[in-house]
């Protein structure tokens, strides 16, 4: 409330000056002329009655219906007039009082559920910023992976194909540590909701994300706040920020699933830095009756004290293992399923995998040759090959028929051995290496997408399972790589979370865009199209189910997201 009250102190209540108050100072700018938005009172005064009148109203987006201020006859709107200005003068008698105001103008809320679709934006720390990466070199795009699954955003795309999850380069948007993405992923490493120190804030940056024109921003931000912020002492700061963070987005018109804070082992259970995270967590569960606010409450799924378990994190026990990125998806999921309907982003039916479009030519494997690539015997698909490209284990392979296309079936027994990497890379891939003429792929043109379908039993031993697109130049140099699916980028240390059950989906890679000026002539999918590491020293046997391969053109997916 901003402005100058003016009266005589016989009018006054002892000690204090009259003031007048709005019961409410916010309105979506789509409300018609004559929608309510405030009630117009006085404090602190006896003088009665009193007559208001409106001085300034914005242009006319603002009236008076006694003492009620309501939209006049200019339209609200929150991109060229998000605060307009008021000033209402209140008299009685002689006296008189002028105050001045600024009104909130919003855009609105979408309603639930939203479109099968709809965009999700991951905003905040570094939980959200190992999820996914673009790495540059000499200015243009090298390594895309947008499926990290340390990151829950990878979980949610496995699960479910309703969301529009989609992340590509952006030379314009670096996110810290060389990470040149846009899209989905807007999660930085080291970030706080205000400014100071390294840390850019999650408010300075959501003019951005707000600019892309998210149905739902996931929001995970606050630990670093709590560890490094200054004058983060207490709750109450962090209360302070959080509050201001979730009225910008709603400004915005965004839904927003706020998360609670994770412990962190270095902070014991009873410390002060635990006490504060017990603290705004408290605060957090009770936005759930917030307007525009969903909470993905994590305090019991073992990231918080009492029930603090460190199988969940990486070794710094700070940062979500691959466990604990699925273990948080577990809670994520069905807050964001409830909020957009079922369908699909990307289309995965049988027909169009198996169509004409599709650039992989064989994607029925259709026929079979014996297997004989080194490690492994038995049947494979005649246009695919299956080789073991480090360690010592044998895979015995087979082919069955499954509609009307047929499934690779691989079963790895591992050696056992104790000695040297617990880890050996297994590669299934195409035959032939694709030219980008021959399928008249054009760098800088088009765009592609590209996946396969996986079942994995349950076995302790997955440590990766990933899907890539390799490009090469004539001099045979790898320029350029997008990768999907199960990437594990700690798998030297961490498993996958499939030793009970297993996993069946879709390894996708978003749309992307093989660079121009990188001069890639050649896709490899000769090499490692499908990247399998596993651990030798386990018991039992993997066996993994391959189908319905696809790479295909797709749209543009920037016009979706406001950036082209």
């Amino acid at each position: 409330m901003i402005g100058i009250g003016l009266g005589l102190t016989g009018h006054a209540l002892a000690g204090s000056r009259p003031l007048i108050v709005l019961s409410g100072q916010t309105i979506d700018d789509d409300s018609p002329a004559g929608s309510p938005v405030a009630t117009i009172s006085m404090e602190n005064t006896t003088a009665a009655p009193w007559s208001f009148t409106l001085e300034e109203d914005a242009g006319g987006m603002f009236a008076l219906s006694g003492n009620a201020l309501v939209t006049g006859s200019t339209a609200l709107d929150h991109d060229e007039v998000p605060f307009p200005r008021i000033t209402i003068t209140v008299t009685a008698g002689e006296h008189s009082i002028r105050q001045s105001f600024v009104i909130n103008v919003r855009r609105p809320l979408p309603a639930l559920p939203l479109a099968a679709g709809a965009k999700v934006v991951g905003f905040g720390h570094s939980f959200i910023q190992r999820g996914g990466w673009a790495i540059v070199a000499g200015g243009l795009p090298k390594d895309v992976a947008t499926s990290i699954v340390r990151g829950v955003l990878p979980w949610i795309r496995l699960r479910d194909n309703r969301f529009n999850l989609d992340a590509w380069p952006d030379l314009t948007n670096n996110l810290g540590q060389d990470n040149f993405i846009t899209g989905a992923f807007q999660g930085r490493g080291g970030d706080h909701v205000v400014r100071e120190g390294n840390a850019p804030g999650t408010l300075g940056r959501t003019p951005y994300v707000a600019s892309l024109r998210p149905g739902i921003v996931y929001l995970d931000i606050g630990t670093n706040d709590i560890s490094s912020g200054a004058g983060v002492d207490s709750p109450r700061k962090m209360i302070e920020r959080l509050d201001r963070q979730l009225s910008l987005l709603r400004n915005q018109g965004i839904w927003t699933v706020v998360q609670t804070i994770t412990d962190r082992g270095p902070w014991p259970e009873g410390s002060e830095k635990a006490s504060i995270v017990a603290g705004v967590n408290e605060w957090i569960k009770a936005q759930a009756t917030r307007e525009g606010v969903r909470v993905c409450d994590l305090t019991h799924a073992g990231f918080n004290y009492p029930d603090f378990d460190t199988t969940l994190f990486g070794g710094d026990v700070l940062h979500p293992n691959p466990k604990g990125a699925e273990r948080m998806a577990d809670v994520l999921l069905p807050i964001l399923q409830d909020m957009v309907q079922a369908g699909d982003h990307m289309d995965l039916s049988e027909t169009a995998v198996l169509a004409s479009s599709n650039l992989w030519s064989d994607a029925a494997f259709a026929s079979s040759s014996p297997a004989g690539g080194t490690g492994a015997s038995g049947t494979r698909v005649s246009t695919l090959s299956i080789s073991r490209a480090s360690g010592d284990s044998v895979a015995t392979c087979s082919v069955e028929a499954a509609e009307n296309y047929k499934r690779q079936v691989v079963a790895f027994t591992p050696s056992g051995t104790p000695t040297g990497n617990r880890h050996e890379e297994w590669r299934i891939a195409r035959t032939a290496a694709l030219t980008l003429s021959a399928v008249a792929i054009t760098p800088g043109v088009d765009w592609l997408e590209s996946g396969i379908h996986v079942e994995l039993n349950a076995w302790e031993g997955w440590l990766s399972v990933y899907w890539q697109m390799e490009f090469y130049n004539n001099a045979n140099a790898q320029v350029f790589i997008a990768r999907g699916g199960l990437q594990n980028a700690d798998y030297t240390t961490q498993d996958l979370p499939f030793a009970t059950e297993g996993f069946a989906g879709w390894l996708k890679i978003p749309p992307f865009q093989v660079p121009v000026g990188i001069d890639a002539t050649t896709l490899r999918i000769a090499t490692r199209p499908l990247v399998v590491n596993i651990n030798r020293r386990v018991s039992g046997q993997g066996i993994i189910k391959i189908s319905q391969p696809f790479l295909r053109k797709c749209a543009d997916p920037r016009p979706a997201w406001n950036l082209a």
